[in-house]
């Protein structure tokens, strides 16, 4: 009787092993905070540049353009988003002070800019910090930090195909950013490339990347990919909001205003949200069956 009971006990135990092991399986991956990461670092050297092509306009001209809060501004935005890049490195080998100086550096700026910035501006930046701490500080956040990062040998192979999905993720947020903008060019080796070419070599980088990925993992980092690039967008939405027509007319909002196809950027957001969804849900494990032992 002990022995059949055991027995028992052990087939009903291995499913539920095994229903654990691949739960196990789905935290170590931490998909939601691995993308907030790459988010931010997207976000800060896209920052970064756009500030950088601002030389092109010329110093006086700035003067004549903007105040001097806005150029403050934009060299605390500079200066904040280098410090979040090195923030998002350290977070990524999972230091939890990586964490702690980025929330210094959010709250920091933020202040900063409801000082110096129309409200209604300062106010758009709210919402992107806020959706950054709930992941970092949460409890998934939580227990990203507490593993320690694996030391794991990477091949030739796996890096060109990393590079292709990080080009990918930035083509696609920049081509997207420059589509309901107005578009734009850039200047490479003297000739003008229209920014909306990035659509279609980011396709390619992303194709070329998944091939170049192991076969089990290659729905997980293009919906890793697609992901980072869809919340980057969620947030460049966000921050134009004040530059919209209809809320640029409201007390505190910033004196320039943007044209924006706002149907078609959402359209686009959803529609980059929803693929990436498909795609981390298609990589998930199939979940064990649990069978009980008939006792009858």
């Amino acid at each position: 009787m002990a022995h059949h009971i055991t027995t028992a006990q052990s087939e009903i135990a291995t499913p539920i092993i095994r229903l654990f092991a691949k739960k196990e399986f789905m935290q170590q991956r931490h998909t939601s905070v691995r993308i907030a990461i790459y988010v931010l670092i997207l976000q800060s050297v896209s920052s970064i540049l756009a500030l950088i092509s601002y030389r092109s306009i010329g110093w006086r001209e700035l003067n004549n353009l903007y105040t001097s809060s806005e150029r403050a501004a934009w060299l605390v935005a500079a200066l904040c988003s280098l410090i979040q890049i090195v923030a998002g490195l350290l977070m990524m080998r999972r230091k939890r002070w990586g964490r702690a100086l980025y929330m210094t550096t959010a709250i920091v700026a933020i202040a900063f800019y409801f000082a110096v910035s129309p409200g209604a501006l300062a106010l758009s930046a709210v919402p992107a910090c806020v959706a950054m701490l709930a992941v970092l500080c949460g409890r998934r956040g939580s227990r990203y930090f507490a593993e320690q990062p694996a030391d794991q040998r990477i091949g030739a192979r796996d890096v060109f195909s990393v590079a292709c999905l990080i080009g990918a993720a930035a083509l696609l947020y920049r081509a997207y950013v420059a589509s309901f903008v107005g578009g734009g060019v850039d200047v490479f080796f003297q000739y003008k490339v229209p920014s909306l070419l990035d659509f279609p070599v980011s396709a390619v980088l992303l194709a070329a990347g998944l091939v170049l990925s192991p076969r089990e993992s290659r729905r997980w980092r293009a919906g890793i990919a697609l992901g980072v690039s869809a919340a980057a967008m969620a947030n460049a939405l966000i921050g134009y909001l004040p530059y919209w027509q209809p809320l640029a007319n409201l007390p505190g909002a910033p004196a320039h205003v943007f044209s924006i196809l706002w149907s078609g950027a959402l359209m686009m957001v959803f529609f980059v949200i929803g693929i990436a969804d498909q795609f981390i849900r298609g990589s998930r494990p199939p979940r064990a069956t649990l069978n009980l032992p008939d006792f009858s």
